[in-house]
């Protein structure tokens, strides 16, 4: 499925990394990991989910802001909270997750942060920041947990050619956590999670056509990349 024209774009007009391995299979662990440098044994952050990342670790967003830059951060996941010290370096801190009342999602399940919002916030920043030297994390969640992807993502892709290739299975064997009403079809859970990807990239769009207009764009390095996706 096209479920990412717009960073299929990116990668064809940058350069892309086709062997980009993820450290860990978490948040902490992973993010740790791209904000040092380091691999996890040398972090020295714990294996659970929700670990400190500890003290001794020197952040990017530490050395840049030690050289001048502005430093701003978005993030839609609570594994990343200022609680956790991965805010060190940082500025400004958005802990967008507690901007949110209840489930976020029509299917309930953990109140992320959805998209939309996350591009809103993070290109208001960029306009107010643009002519400074900045650096500046924007932190998508979507796609996650349950897989709820607004209209017209959650339609558009449930009668293509690649739906119907497996069989229904007992509800049972689906995490509490992760299912979508009565629904037992793969192929469903399997659709709608590309209609989150799909909604996603077209949110980075927004914030990469923002940055273009903004005229900054030639003199930014931009980096896409995920946790442990």
């Amino acid at each position: 499925r096209s479920t990412t024209p717009h960073l299929d774009r990116l990668g064809r007009e940058n350069v892309l990394f086709w062997n980009a391995v993820a450290t860990w299979t978490k948040t902490n662990q992973s993010f740790a990991a791209i904000l040092t440098g380091k691999y996890t044994y040398s972090t020295g952050i714990a294996e659970h989910v929700a670990a400190f990342m500890p003290r001794h670790n020197f952040m990017i967003a530490e050395i840049l802001y030690e050289h001048g830059y502005e430093t701003a951060a978005f993030v839609s996941n609570a594994n990343l909270a200022k609680y956790f010290d991965f805010h060190d370096g940082f500025q400004h801190y958005a802990e967008l997750w507690k901007r949110e009342r209840g489930p976020a999602r029509e299917h309930g399940g953990t109140s992320w942060y959805d998209a939309a919002k996350v591009t809103r916030e993070a290109t208001a920043w960029l306009q107010k920041n643009r002519r400074i030297p900045f650096f500046l994390w924007v932190h998508y969640i979507d796609p996650h947990t349950p897989y709820t992807p607004h209209s017209p993502y959650r339609e558009m892709i449930l009668s293509d050619d690649h739906y119907a290739q497996y069989e229904k299975i007992d509800q049972s064997k689906i995490k509490v956590t992760h299912r979508l009403g009565e629904e037992t079809d793969p192929d469903y859970y399997v659709a709608q999670y590309d209609g989150e990807i799909r909604y996603m990239d077209d949110q980075i769009q927004i914030f990469l056509d923002v940055l273009r207009e903004s005229g900054i764009e030639k003199n930014t390095l931009l980096i896409f990349t995920s946790d442990h996706g």
